[in-house]
């Protein structure tokens, strides 16, 4: 069963964390991260800092206030535009910066011990650094909640509200714990990942596509399915399945199958990012724990 981290409010003040330093290192970092998603930014800084996946789901980004016009930075001069283009705004999440604090993995006591005790230091550190992130995120002004949840495959963070276009915080049922049906059968994965999202497109109202993912790991078959099943769910059953063997890279023409090195075989996360009138995408990454 999933446990659930309280979730942090709007209007939080960031409380500076308390930093131990040792000769060699200090065992929490405090971080900054700036941009249209800085709690995404955080977490793509934690999953190769730990090596565990930590999922993301976007809030609805509506009000005017979140959002910038970049349609004429982005107009190339020199080009006519036409009757469509003249019409077609291009709109992105304002950039936000926030700081929060993290654990060294190297820090935790663990390290070289019993694996499962290390696995529980390695969650409790999670559980304290995302905290500490969307405590940030509240004192930066940041006006959505987020919640975490837990469970074997690593972490989820997503929004429970939005602000809507009329500047009031209104309640949202996370996107991915929407319901959906996946009937029997062989598949590709990129087959299945296009069926749960036109579900999901059907089931909420709001458009979602499949993003960016690797096309040599989408092209194997698998016969993940279910009945009314949250698609969180049916995901996370994906990420157990997805197994990195190699990169391919052309020498001469011919193309080379590469191993990973040992150590890079991570587990994979998604994140599911919403683009201002358009609808969220899913993206798959593979998580590579990086060298201290």
């Amino acid at each position: 069963m999933s446990q659930r981290i309280d979730s942090i409010a709007k209007g939080l003040v960031l409380v500076s964390g308390l930093f131990l330093c040792q000769k060699v290192f200090c065992q929490n970092i405090e971080a900054e991260v700036k941009g249209p998603r800085p709690v995404e930014k955080a977490i793509l800084m934690l999953e190769p800092a730990y090596g565990m996946a930590i999922t993301y789901d976007d809030t609805l980004t509506v009000h005017p206030s979140l959002l910038e016009d970049l349609t004429d930075a982005l107009r190339n001069p020199s080009a006519e535009p036409t009757d469509t283009e003249s019409q077609q705004r291009h709109l992105f999440q304002k950039s936000r910066a926030i700081t929060f604090s993290y654990q060294r993995r190297s820090s935790l006591p663990s390290l070289n011990g019993d694996p499962q005790e290390f696995e529980q230091e390695t969650r409790a550190a999670i559980r304290s650094a995302l905290s500490s992130v969307l405590k940030g995120y509240a004192a930066s002004g940041g006006p959505e909640t987020f919640s975490v949840t837990e469970d074997a495959g690593g972490f989820h963070v997503f929004p429970i509200n939005f602000l809507s276009e009329s500047g009031e915080l209104k309640t949202m049922a996370p996107i991915l714990d929407t319901k959906i049906t996946i009937v029997p059968k062989q598949r590709s994965r990129m087959e299945l990942l296009e069926e749960i999202c036109q579900a999901v497109t059907a089931g909420t109202g709001i458009n979602v596509g499949v993003g960016t993912v690797s096309p040599n790991l989408m092209r194997t078959a698998t016969s993940i399915s279910g009945t009314d099943q949250p698609v969180r769910s049916l995901l996370t059953r994906l990420m157990a399945e997805l197994k990195p063997t190699g990169v391919v890279v052309e020498a001469n023409g011919t193309k080379k199958v590469f191993i990973l090195p040992e150590g890079t075989d991570g587990p994979f996360s998604w994140s599911l990012l919403y683009g201002p009138g358009w609808g969220y995408a899913l993206n798959i990454d593979h998580v590579v724990l990086k060298a201290e």
